[in-house]
This record gives C-alpha cells, sequence and structure tokens, in this order.
C-alpha cells in the first residue's frame, strides 16, 4: 500500500487534520461487478485515484473504501472472493476492502489489464508482457512476450484456460494461458479493437471497433454473425445474458449509450445525454432489467429497461463535478460548491443522497450557455420564499440567481452592459442583492422583483463587497487600493482610505465586523469596520493568496495562498499559530459554521478535501510560530475513505505537554473567587433561616414495645402504670458542652502570627460544609471558647483575606456571619472596633474597584448593542 517513504507528512498542522473527500465517486477506470451470498446483492467497484470503493446496486450506497495505494490504480478485477487491482507495476489481491493478502510483483511496464481465471489471475501491461500468476501462492505461472499492444481481454464462456486478446492492429488472439500457446489468430477488424463483451450465445463474443463498428464474431467458425454500427468509437460494451431479452449497450465519447436487439439487428432506444464525457462502464445486473454506466465525469448511474416500448429511465445516481470545483461556501451545514464545469452544487457531510445538481445556466434567457461561476453569494433567511444565491460568471455581465429549495435556476437573470461582473453579495435579510461590475458600478436590486433600487457609483473595478449584518453600511474595494463606507439607504460615501496596493478580495464577518482584505503584495488586512481602521496586518504566504475564511468567533483567519500552503492567523495576538503545505494549490475554503471542519478546493482535483478542526475535539496548544516561519512538511490529502486507520501523530503534536494548573491568583489586583458552589456561601449567610425551616414540627414521640411494659411484683401478673415516659427535651444542649477542647479555629488563631498562617485558616475554612463554618465562627465567643483576642486575630484574618482580593463572595459570607454573632463585642471593645474600622476601609477599596471595572464593560456593552444601531 501507500509507502511512508513518500515524502507526505501525515500530521503537519497541529489544528488541521484529513477526514475525508467530497464528490469523488468513478473515474476512466472501467468498474467491474461482484455478487455477495451474504446479501445478496450485486456490488460494483469503483476506482477513485489511489482508492477504490464498492457501492451497492440496489441504493448505490458506499459500502467500503480501500486504502490508499503508492499510484493512481490501473485496471480493476473481481471474483467472489477477491479484488484484484493493480497500480503501476504491481498488482495486489484485497480479500477485503482493507486486506491485502498476496501481492504479485513482476511487471517492468504499467499493468492495464486484468483477468481472475479460475486459480490463476491473467495481467496484461502496456509492454505486450503477459503473466499468468497463481493466486493462492503469488508465484508466476508462466510469462509471455505477446509482441503487440493489447487492448481488451476477456475469458469466452466455456473456453478452458482460454483468453481472448483484443489488438491495436484490429486482430483478436485466442490464447491458452496454462499451455503458453497461441491456439488460434482472428482476421482483423480493419480498425483497433476498443472494447470485448461475451455473448449469451456459445462462441459469440461481441467485438467493439474505433471505426465505430460492433461486430458479433463467431470464434469456432472464425464468422461475422451480424454487425451494428454508431458514428463514434466504441469506448465501451454490455450484453444483457440473463436469456430474458438479449440487448447489447455500447458507449461512445460524447456520453451517448445506444441500446441494441441482438436477435434482430436493430436499434432498440439511444440515450443521448446519459452522460456528459467518455463512456468507460456498460453491465447489466444478471436477472434483472437495469443496465449500470460510467463515465469520465465522475457519475454512476442505474439505468432501468422495463419494456421495449418505454423508454430506459434513471433509476439511481451518484455524481459530482465533471471539472474541478473553484469556489466553495457553506449554506446551513452543507457545502455549495461551483465548478469549472459551469455547474452549481450542493453536497452534503452527512449523506451522499442528500446531494444535488442545481445544473448549468445555460437557458434561453441568458443568451446561451455562460461561463463558468467566478463567485456567489448566498443567505438562507428567504430562501423558502425566493431565491437565495447569486452568482456571478467569468468575464461576464450577467448575473444569474439560483433556488436551492427548487434546485433549479432561479427565476430571475440580470444583465448589464456596463462590463462584467467581479463582485456579489447579498444582504443578511435576504431581500436584496449587490453587484460590482468592472466600470465601478455597485447596484442594489430586489430579489423578490427583480427591480434595480439603488446605486453606488465608483470609479474603478469593483473587486469586493459586502453588507453589513443590520444593512446600516455597505463596503467597497476596487483595484485601486480604495476601500469605502457607503450608507446603505442613502448611497453616499461616510468615509474611505486607500491601502496603497491593488485588492484581490475581501471578507466580512458579519457578528463581528471585521473586515479581511487581501492584497496584491501577498498580505492580508483586517479592519475593524465600526472604526474604519486597520487593527492587524498578516504576512506569511510567498504567493497569491487565492482565498480566506473567518472561524465562526472571528478569532482565526484562514489564507490559502498559491504556493500551496495554508496559513491560520490569530486575530487577538496578531500572529500565525499554524502552517501546512498541501500537494496542490487551493483554489477556496470554507469554515462550517460550527468550526468543526475546513473544505477546501484544489487544482486539478474533482474532490472537495474536508478538514478536522482538531481543536474542537482535543486539547490543542494555541502558540505562536516563530518568525519567519516557513512551511516544509506536506499534509496528506483526505480521501474517500476518511481518515486512515494507521493514522500517526505528527512528531510535532506529540509534544509532552504538562498539566495545566490554574494559580490561585492570576494578578494581585484581581479579585478572584472560590470556585466553590454557590449554595455553599449563600447557605452560610443564611444558616438560620434554613435551620428554622427545616425544624420538625413538633418532636419525636417514644414508642414503648409491649414486652418492655413493667410489672408489678405478685402472684398474678399485672402492669405498673404508674411511671410514665420521659418526654423528649425540646431544648438543644447547651453548646458549651461541645467544647470541652478548643475549637480547630480557635486553635489556628491562637498558633503563630495571622499575618502568617491566614492562607492555612482560608484553606481550613474552604473545607467545612455551612453548617461547621456557622459552628466554629460561633466558638470565638469568649463565653464559649474563645476569647477577645480569637475575635481580633479573625478580624485581622479577614481584612488580609480582602487584601488579597482572594477567595471574595467566601470572605464576604465569612463578615456577613461574623458581624451576626458578634456584633455586640465590637461595641463594647475599643480595640475591635478600630479593627473593624480598618476593615471597612479595606472592603470599601476593594469593593469601589470592582465596581469601578463593572461598570465600564456594562457601559461598553450597552454601547456596542445599543448605540450604533
Amino acid at each position: 500500500m501507500a509507502s511512508k517513504d513518500t515524502g507526505i507528512d501525515l500530521f503537519p498542522s497541529k489544528l488541521f487534520s484529513p477526514f475525508r473527500c467530497l464528490g469523488v465517486y468513478c473515474n476512466h477506470v472501467p468498474m467491474v461487478m461482484r455478487y455477495y451470498k451474504k446479501h445478496k446483492d450485486h456490488n460494483i467497484i469503483a476506482c477513485v485515484g489511489k482508492h477504490f470503493q464498492q457501492y451497492n446496486v440496489s441504493k448505490l450506497g458506499l459500502c467500503s473504501v480501500s486504502d490508499a495505494h503508492a499510484n493512481d490504480i490501473n485496471c480493476l478485477a473481481a471474483t467472489e472472493t477477491y479484488v484484484f487491482t493493480a497500480d503501476d507495476v504491481t498488482v495486489y489481491a484485497f480479500r477485503s476492502s482493507r486486506q491485502v493478502t498476496r501481492r504479485f510483483e513482476g511487471h517492468r511496464s504499467s499493468v492495464r489489464h486484468l483477468l481472475p481465471l479460475g486459480a490463476y489471475l491473467v495481467s496484461v501491461d502496456r509492454s505486450g508482457c503477459l503473466i499468468v500468476w497463481d493466486i493462492q501462492s503469488g508465484s508466476v505461472y508462466t510469462r509471455v512476450e505477446l509482441g503487440t499492444d493489447v487492448t481488451a481481454v476477456i475469458h469466452p464462456a466455456t473456453y478452458v484456460n482460454k483468453v481472448l486478446l483484443g489488438t491495436r492492429a484490429g486482430g483478436l488472439q485466442l490464447w491458452d494461458v496454462v499451455e503458453s500457446r497461441l491456439v488460434f489468430s482472428f482476421r482483423g477488424f480493419d480498425s483497433a479493437v476498443s472494447a470485448l463483451s461475451q455473448t449469451p450465445a456459445l462462441d459469440v463474443v461481441a467485438v467493439g471497433t474505433e471505426s465505430g463498428r460492433i461486430v458479433l464474431h463467431n470464434l469456432r467458425y472464425d464468422e461475422t454473425v451480424s454487425t451494428f454500427s454508431q458514428d463514434s468509437r466504441v469506448t465501451a460494451l454490455g450484453v444483457r445474458l440473463d436469456g430474458v431479452r438479449t440487448l447489447l449497450a455500447s458507449g461512445s465519447p460524447s456520453g451517448r449509450v445506444e441500446l441494441f436487439d441482438v436477435g434482430t439487428g436493430h436499434p432498440v432506444q439511444r440515450l443521448p445525454d446519459a452522460h456528459q464525457g467518455p463512456v468507460r462502464t456498460l453491465l447489466f445486473v444478471p436477472n434483472q432489467p437495469t443496465l449500470i454506466s460510467s463515465s469520465d465525469d465522475n457519475s454512476i448511474k442505474v439505468w432501468i429497461l422495463e419494456d421495449s416500448e418505454c423508454p430506459a429511465r434513471r433509476l439511481s445516481f451518484r455524481s459530482g463535478h465533471r471539472a474541478p470545483p473553484t469556489h466553495i461556501r457553506f449554506h446551513e451545514g452543507s457545502l455549495l460548491s461551483a465548478g469549472a464545469d459551469a455547474t452549481l452544487r450542493v453536497f452534503s457531510l452527512r449523506h451522499p443522497r442528500l446531494d444535488r445538481n442545481l445544473g448549468v445556466a445555460n437557458r434561453k434567457r441568458t443568451g446561451g450557455k455562460l461561463p463558468r461561476i467566478a463567485g456567489f453569494a448566498s443567505e438562507p433567511v428567504r430562501q423558502s420564499v425566493w431565491d437565495s444565491v447569486v452568482a456571478n460568471h467569468v468575464g461576464s455581465g450577467v448575473v444569474t440567481t439560483w433556488n436551492l429549495v427548487k434546485g433549479s435556476l432561479g427565476a430571475h437573470v440580470f444583465q448589464s452592459t456596463v462590463g462584467a461582473c467581479t463582485a456579489v453579495a447579498l444582504t443578511g435579510c435576504g431581500n436584496f442583492c449587490l453587484l460590482g461590475y468592472a466600470s465601478g458600478l455597485v447596484v442594489r436590486i430586489n430579489l423578490q422583483s427583480g427591480i434595480r433600487r439603488a446605486e453606488y457609483p465608483d470609479t474603478t473595478e469593483v473587486r469586493g463587497l459586502a453588507v453589513d449584518a443590520l444593512n446600516q453600511v455597505v463596503i467597497t474595494a476596487n483595484i485601486k487600493g480604495d476601500l469605502k463606507l457607503w450608507r446603505y439607504k442613502r448611497c453616499s460615501v461616510i468615509t474611505e482610505t486607500n491601502v496603497g496596493v491593488s485588492v484581490r478580495a475581501i471578507e466580512l464577518h458579519r457578528d463581528s465586523n471585521m473586515l479581511a482584505v487581501s492584497l496584491n503584495d501577498d498580505s492580508v488586512l483586517i479592519v475593524d469596520v465600526d472604526i474604519f481602521r486597520v487593527v492587524r496586518r498578516f504576512r506569511g504566504p510567498a504567493n497569491r493568496i487565492t482565498d480566506m475564511a473567518f472561524s465562526d468567533d472571528a478569532r482565526w483567519l484562514v489564507v490559502a495562498a498559491a504556493d500551496c500552503s495554508v496559513w491560520t492567523f490569530h486575530l487577538p495576538t496578531g500572529r500565525p499559530i499554524d502552517a501546512f503545505l498541501v500537494d496542490s494549490p487551493v483554489t477556496s475554503l470554507a469554515i462550517s459554521p460550527s468550526n468543526h471542519v475546513l473544505a477546501t478546493t484544489h487544482v486539478d482535483q474533482l474532490g472537495i478535501s474536508v478538514w478536522i478542526n482538531r481543536a474542537v475535539f482535543t486539547r490543542v496548544s494555541i502558540t505562536p510560530l516563530a518568525d519567519g516561519f516557513v512551511p516544509e512538511a506536506v499534509m496528506e490529502a483526505p480521501s474517500t475513505a476518511g481518515v486512515p486507520r494507521d493514522l500517526v501523530p505528527h512528531e510535532s503534536m506529540e509534544v509532552d505537554h504538562e498539566e495545566y494548573s490554574s494559580p490561585g491568583q492570576l494578578f494581585g489586583n484581581l479579585v478572584t473567587l472560590s470556585l466553590l458552589p454557590q449554595s455553599r456561601w449563600k447557605t452560610v449567610v443564611n444558616i438560620d433561616l434554613i435551620r428554622k425551616r427545616n425544624r420538625p414540627k413538633q418532636p419525636p414521640q417514644r414508642k414503648e414495645a409491649p414486652f418492655f411494659l413493667p410489672t408489678v411484683p405478685g402472684i398474678e401478673t399485672a402492669f405498673d402504670t404508674s411511671s410514665k415516659p420521659q418526654a423528649i427535651n425540646d431544648q438543644p444542649p447547651m453548646l458549651s458542652s461541645l467544647f470541652d477542647d478548643k475549637s480547630p479555629l480557635v486553635n489556628l488563631l491562637s498558633n503563630g502570627d495571622v499575618s502568617e498562617t491566614w492562607e492555612v485558616i482560608l484553606a481550613f475554612m474552604k473545607e467545612l460544609n455551612p453548617s461547621a463554618i456557622d459552628l466554629q465562627i460561633r466558638s470565638l465567643d469568649p463565653d464559649l471558647d474563645g476569647s477577645s483576642c480569637d475575635l481580633c486575630n479573625f478580624v485581622r484574618f479577614l481584612n488580609l483575606c480582602l487584601s488579597s482580593r482572594q477567595c471574595f463572595e467566601l470572605v464576604q459570607a465569612f463578615l456577613s456571619l461574623f458581624l451576626k454573632h458578634h456584633g455586640y463585642r465590637i461595641i463594647s471593645s475599643g480595640e475591635l472596633s478600630l479593627l473593624v474600622a480598618e476593615l471597612n476601609k479595606t472592603q470599601r477599596s476593594v469593593w469601589l474597584s470592582l465596581q469601578q471595572t463593572c461598570l465600564q464593560s456594562l457601559s461598553i456593552t450597552n454601547y456596542i448593542k445599543s448605540a450604533l444601531i
């Protein structure tokens, strides 16, 4: 499988790790079919680069995905037990999707064809070398140098140990692979053989050629039975073998599928738009009127053929972009993707069945097929009422709207003669769209009626558009580097500034009003829209910035560049905290609303790569990168298989983090709470009220058992009723009886200087429950177990706690309880009165400082909430 010496690091990023790839279902490699007896269903196996994946035929549900090969897979073959794959010169045998049981090595050029033949496996490479392998031992059974370019391989039914080879020269060769001899060489068909398939009739095979001819040829007599034709090269052949109705299906480079009746020799029907690329696979499901097709356009389709008079209809399908996606954004948990194939698609992170294709903007009212989508904006607020997506097209002045509820092109097409549309934006309410043009004009259009409502006249090409969350201001950026803030309703300029460099794009985080501006000097500016001032400037990428995205809380800005790097900047500190390389430049990226995943698109890749945000699921050290840091490790791209099971974290992630324990107080001037439950210190203050409420309404009565009744001495048994049971005393025992020894609090206050032992006393008091705290403070009374010196020491203890500003709320509870129990002692004692007066000054000083900070925070919060509305 994939070698560990590929130079690709698995985890060079501490924030993101590969999760899976969306929107890739097949490629140019023909699919194969196998039958599962356990599930009583057929599975099809499709290749997707370095992986192969299995789908069930009934619902096209994904069953399994293989591990990654070292190179792209060239060809596939399958039996009931094994799946055989070839990447370059090595052939693998899989018993399951992930368990490689055999590795066959011996070819010197790329393997192009695989054919299981009982206990043997036949493989043919590009140079014409045929090798027969023993599947059980993995050894070479025989090797034959054919000396010709083989284009197709099949095993004719009932021909034991025989394989039929189609060549580029146009001929057929029948070989006995066990004896390594050529049985017969058939005459050519005046064109290269492109496809072979077995028919229900013995000795008869279907031969497809480059010229478009389809020949039914009898191998026993070397005679042509019948001939069909199509107007282009035959790319795939499939024959229905269940005997119900003999149909032959052929594919063409244009994506058309044609069906012929083998018995009559006449065409039955044609599927002109079956695919949008060359058809590579045509498979009939045994004993079912079902045809499966695949193409280079990244689609798998299942067709049902119910009757000869009824056209074939599509039963199920899986499809993605047939050209690389160029622009993606999250929309209510799903991914909106615009590709170079001019289509707009919706991809779900939950299940492929929720994927949708919104189509291509090629209606007559648009003046024909439009170029690919350059960018789009979406807003889900009003999507159930009217169109919710607005898209501009490369080099075109036409702007299209799309309806996500209907899954189609929308009701409006906005055309302009002032130049190409270069930027689009939607308001937060979903009622209006803003369009920016190369001439500098910005217009506001109502999405419900399609009527133009306002204009914002700029002077040069608009590169970016944004509207705040409350529809108060419009932000424009042009090619000269001008950033302008417009009044939304009056269409007048509030303020403007020039950043000195041409602007490439802007991105607004509406909740925080932070605006990211990418410049042509490969830097990024962060502008606070509220004060319209540049607050951060980031540098890191060494090449053109292709896209950027804010995290949901606006603490991170993820930036992708054309040098294959992906950077993450931390806005509060203004420093980069993560950077890694990918194997292909990122063209667009987006962060999910929940911050769980990062989605990226890449050059020459049909899939959308999804990366997990590790900071959401585990503890990650957010430390800034060193100045001048240059990423060197390349992150392995996500695959359709998800996270590999043998994934080993990068050594930089295996940092031996020491267990962090928060200090008791961060700074001396900060008020620190005790972190105890609120019920603890609230109960201390109201302990007497709680006891009164919990007191039983009447004392419990003593029950006398009959066998304990006293008797009177005498001959006859008689009970003594003169003695009455003693009533339980309602009064609680005197507190003095509980303090035969000094209480722990008195001992702590008496032993040593309080200024040195106050932390020990505080730790002791924090461990007590409310009743015990009340008891300890009561014990300070000179009439019980304490003394006036203990009262003075406790006041000094409270003063030291307030001065340190630790356990603020708990100390307040102690003070309240002390004043309640010993207030009369303060009046009668002069020394205690002076200490309490000093304590009052400390209390006032600490509280005024805390109150001033709270009021300042409340003022700022109220200003943000109401002053700008």
